[in-house]
């Protein structure tokens, strides 16, 4: 792929050639970010700031942008409270944060429980 202007972003690639660009060019802090998991009491604000994040589809508590500023690895049931749509667009919103404000543009993986037996 011509326009891609990193080989971790280039999808013709094999997987084994754009991880090891990836991770060639990520930051102690990037790494570090990965590892990070973070939970809902975290990522949701206030009645009034989710109507506001919801409506604008921006963040704008300035603790989580300090959080993902390196990225992080998950997010754990962002959006549970909200009824489903808000929920998945509240979700969409984060990612959307994580590609166009942080510097490898990494999304994250978005979680709920999984018990199985």
């Amino acid at each position: 792929m011509k326009d891609c202007l990193y080989k971790y972003k280039d999808p013709t690639l094999p997987i084994a050639v754009r991880v090891e660009d990836l991770i060639e060019r990520m930051t102690v802090q990037e790494l570090v970010a990965q590892t990070i998991s973070v939970g809902r009491a975290t990522l949701l604000p206030d009645g009034k700031q989710q109507k506001k994040v919801l409506d604008s589809e921006k963040i704008w508590d300035s603790e989580l942008i300090e959080l993902l500023k390196f990225g992080i690895g998950s997010f754990q049931l962002p959006g549970r409270e909200l009824p489903p749509r808000d929920s998945a667009r509240y979700r969409n919103i984060l990612q959307k944060h994580l590609l166009e404000n942080t510097r490898l543009g990494i999304p994250a993986l978005s979680q709920e429980e999984g018990l199985n037996g």
